[in-house]
């Protein structure tokens, strides 16, 4: 059939654990966040313009804040395996470099 080392993965994922109280902590962050949102929202017709920004900005962050919630909550680990990109691969091709310089000097006289 095929080669056996060429069903080897290149890489493997590893989750890892997350502590309760780390959870609990960000939930109550998320909870106070939204209260403030709530609170702004209600109180934006006595405080003008100012507190309309304000509510903006808090409200870019707690959507940021719960998209990074998503990501924090499933922690994985990466472990790559090289060698068995050489068992797959009989020969790597060639990599061309190209390397830039700050002084033109340099690269006239090269």
């Amino acid at each position: 059939m095929g080669n056996p080392t060429a069903d080897q993965p290149l890489y493997e994922e590893i989750p890892l654990k997350r502590v309760t109280l780390r959870r609990v902590l960000d939930i109550i962050v998320v909870f106070l966040q939204l209260s403030l949102l709530v609170y702004r929202f209600f109180n934006l017709n006595s405080h003008g313009f100012t507190w309309l920004l304000a509510f903006l900005c808090e409200l870019w962050f707690t959507l940021d804040w719960i998209l990074t919630l998503c990501i924090m909550w499933t922690p994985i680990d990466y472990k790559t395996h090289p060698d068995h990109l050489i068992k797959q691969v009989a020969e790597l091709p060639a990599v061309d470099m190209f390397v830039t310089t700050a002084d033109p000097v340099l690269e006239q006289g090269c």
